[in-house]
């Protein structure tokens, strides 16, 4: 409903209570001719109960597909100004859903993907529970993970958040459940055979032709530390000492420079033989300090050169953000508090713990990971 700013007033001249209030665009006068304030409060029920006529008129006619058409022009926008206000507006062009909505892409490929097949025509004033429940088991149903399926939620519910600010529904989610046949999110790791592979094999295939894989030390840096891939694109020489490793940054799909994931993902780890050797390797292989460690072109790159990699040399076919879930598998060994610290895990997480844990511990834990590794890699030659 339209908000009215203003109060009915009294006209000597025409001897009763005037109001004039608008409604897109239209202009109404309501009147009362009641004395004394009775009739100054009937003038503005009249005008309220127009101003909510209009209101409930435009929920009447919008339909799901036509919000979600302003609500991803909205986004749209949003991507761009947060692009102009860090500089990045040249990262990405094109129509694709990543040029457009940048970190919202996910969102906007789930609501154009689940919801709007299934109720765009729908009008948006008559949703209700069960057709947003009904996409959700669609979804669960055809094979998607639960994390998969709540992400779809996700995406519905800060759309129709939008919607009931902008006045387009009034309808709220409550009694809307994640399905329980909903499979849980099965995460692959390379298994042993597959390290003494990574650690042994540095050739891939390239324009049909076996070539020397120019990522193959950040392959090898990403399982030995658990960084994530935009934490490892993110790396500057300046970042490491003779001991440690400072994460401070990562650059994310769009290339854009961020402070990490969560308020944990700047963190210290301890450099260990294994892992100074595959730093020494790159700068041998870069030959010059190149400012960024491994000279990474793009997220989309890395992930291509991993998959080229894995598949040429016969070992588990996975994502760069798996091989972090590698390296926790391989080290679930140690405490849970160390873990956490070394990975940046947001949950149960007290920053300063993991800080006092580091400073006091982080020579053991480093040797505990060569020794970790060690063993893996060393089977290969028994």
């Amino acid at each position: 409903m339209d908000n009215r700013v203003n109060t009915a007033s009294w006209s000597e001249a025409k001897g009763r209570w005037r109001i004039k209030v608008q409604r897109d665009g239209q202009v109404r006068e309501f009147t009362s001719s009641t004395p004394g304030r009775a009739g100054q409060r009937e003038a503005n029920a009249k005008a309220d109960k127009w101003l909510a006529e209009g209101t409930d008129q435009r929920l009447e006619r919008k339909r799901v597909s036509g919000a979600l058409k302003d609500y991803l022009a909205y986004l749209e926008e949003l991507t761009y100004s947060k692009r102009k206000a860090s500089g990045n507006l040249g990262v990405k062009t094109g129509d694709s859903l990543a040029a457009k909505y940048g970190s919202y892409r996910s969102d906007a490929c789930y609501l154009l993907t689940w919801m709007e097949p299934a109720i765009g025509n729908k009008m948006i004033s008559n949703l209700r529970d069960g057709d947003i429940q009904r996409i959700l088991d669609k979804a669960a149903a055809e094979g998607r993970a639960q994390k998969t399926v709540c992400r779809i939620r996700g995406a519905m519910s800060a759309f129709l958040k939008w919607s009931r600010k902008n006045g387009y529904t009034k309808y709220r989610m409550e009694d809307v459940d994640t399905p329980r046949n909903a499979r849980p999110s099965k995460k692959r790791i390379l298994q042993p055979s597959d390290l003494q592979k990574l650690f042994t094999n540095n050739l891939t295939l390239w324009d049909a032709k076996t070539a020397f894989e120019p990522y193959i030390y950040a392959f090898r840096f990403q399982v030995l530390t658990g960084m994530r891939p935009g934490e490892v694109i993110g790396l500057r020489w300046s970042d490491i000492t003779d001991d440690e490793i400072h994460i401070k940054r990562s650059i994310n799909v769009d290339g854009e420079q961020t402070k990490g994931k969560n308020n944990n993902a700047q963190r210290t780890i301890y450099l260990f033989p294994l892992l100074k050797q595959q730093l020494q390797a790159q700068k041998l292989y870069t030959g010059k300090d190149t400012g960024y460690v491994f000279c990474i072109k793009s997220s989309n790159d890395y992930s291509l050169h991993l998959r080229r990699f894995l598949e040429f040399n016969d070992m588990t076919v996975l994502s760069p953000y798996e091989l972090r879930h590698t390296f926790v598998s391989v080290i679930q060994q140690l405490p849970e508090l160390t873990v956490k610290s070394l990975v940046g895990h947001s949950k149960a997480m007290d920053t300063e713990i993991y800080s006092h844990e580091m400073q006091g511990y982080g020579e053991k834990t480093a040797n505990n990971l060569e020794n970790i590794f060690g063993e893996i890699l060393e089977e290969k030659k028994a």
